[in-house]
């Protein structure tokens, strides 16, 4: 992990116990560094902003956790940046954007959408190392 995303990793345990964070996704084909799943639904942690490639990843994980979960799981792609969000300009509607700063507030004021079962199914999907490897 870079030094960026060490300290994306600390802000994240600001979200206190009703979040669950896997780091570091084991997948060959995604680059997600952190996958943040909690009331306020679940989130694809990218620290490059590249948003064509971060919504495939999260289109991908989306497919893969929803199989894994047994429930249809969305993913939404978030973009975490060093300076300020504001900076990119214009930025596609459906990848949300901040800085490491802002992270835990945007997260944890999010309206709630998953229950603390439906957290908990996913979580344990997404902590399956074959989810991120299926079958051929």
């Amino acid at each position: 992990m870079t030094d960026f995303d060490e300290l994306i990793a600390e802000r994240l345990t600001a979200l206190g116990p009703a979040w669950r964070i896997r780091h570091a996704v084991p997948s060959p084909e995604l680059d997600i560094r952190h996958l943040v799943i909690g009331p306020g639904g679940v989130f694809a942690v990218t620290t490059e902003y590249h948003p064509g490639k971060a919504r495939f990843q999260s289109r991908r994980a989306a497919r893969l956790l929803t199989v894994a979960a047994g429930c249809p799981v969305e993913v939404t792609t978030l973009t975490v940046l060093a300076g300020t969000a504001r900076e990119i300009g214009d930025y596609p509607s459906d990848v949300v954007v901040c800085n490491a700063q802002e992270l835990p507030g945007l997260l944890k004021n999010r309206p709630p959408v998953l229950s603390p079962v439906t957290i908990g199914a996913i979580h344990g999907a997404a902590r399956r190392r074959e989810t991120w490897r299926p079958a051929a």
